[in-house]
Parts: structure tokens; C-alpha cells; sequence
């Protein structure tokens, strides 16, 4: 992995899935490039975190142990347009399909390579002019 990024303007990203490992896997990464991050565990604190900061991107699990990820997306979705990557384990075609379609900006599937994940976010930021 690179060393930290100096960056004068970080964008704040938010981290939502419910295992511990993976959102500090993920918290290690972004911190790296510079980014702030917050972490939610489930659906209301993540809805909380946004409603009450500037999101620039939410990684969100929609593994479907998990469960609620889907709804959750649908939910970011009806209040904002923020960027979010699925991060999932599953790696079936319909459940690509159905994160794009509830508003999904890409989908990455675990396990993930760090610099796959930095390239999938710098992408998403030059279309929302975030870099």
C-alpha cells in the first residue's frame, strides 16, 4: 500500500457495513489517500451520518447475509445523489444488475484490490468533479 496522501481539501467519505474487519480495512485505505472517514454499522446510523455531514461517497455492503443493503441504497438514493460503491462478496449478475438499477454508481466485489478500489473512486470523483 502507498504512504498517506497530502490532500488540502479531503473529502469525507462514508463506510456502511455491519462486519468490523471490512470497515477498517476500508477506514485504512481512505485514510491513506487522505480522505476523512465516518463508519455506520446499519441503516439509521448511516442515514444519520449523511443528513448530518457532507458525504462525498458511501461504500455500502449488499452482500445478502447482509440483508438490508439493498433497502439502504434505495433509501441514500430517494435523499441524495451521493457517489456509492457496492462492496459485496456476491458476485452474481442480478445482484449487479439490481445495484445499478437502485442507483448504484459501481460495484466492486471482495475480496477487493486496494489499488482496483482507489482507481473505482478517482473515476467516480472526476464524473462528479470531487477529485
Amino acid at each position: 500500500m502507498k504512504n498517506i496522501v497530502s490532500n488540502p481539501h479531503p473529502k469525507h467519505f462514508l463506510i456502511v457495513d455491519d462486519e468490523d474487519l471490512m470497515r477498517h480495512i476500508l477506514r485504512n485505505i481512505f485514510e491513506l489517500q487522505g480522505y476523512i472517514v465516518s463508519e455506520a454499522r446499519n441503516d439509521e446510523e448511516a442515514i444519520n451520518i449523511i443528513k448530518s455531514n457532507q458525504i462525498h461517497l458511501v461504500t455500502l455492503n449488499t452482500s445478502p447475509s447482509k440483508g438490508s443493503g439493498f433497502t439502504l441504497l434505495h433509501m441514500i438514493r430517494r435523499i441524495s445523489n451521493i457517489p456509492i460503491i457496492a462492496v459485496t462478496a456476491d458476485l452474481s449478475e442480478a445482484s449487479k444488475v439490481y445495484c445499478f438499477k437502485l442507483g448504484a454508481d459501481d460495484y466492486i466485489t471482495t475480496p477487493l484490490s486496494c489499488d482496483e478500489l482507489i482507481a473505482r473512486i478517482n473515476a467516480i470523483m472526476r464524473r462528479y468533479n470531487q477529485k
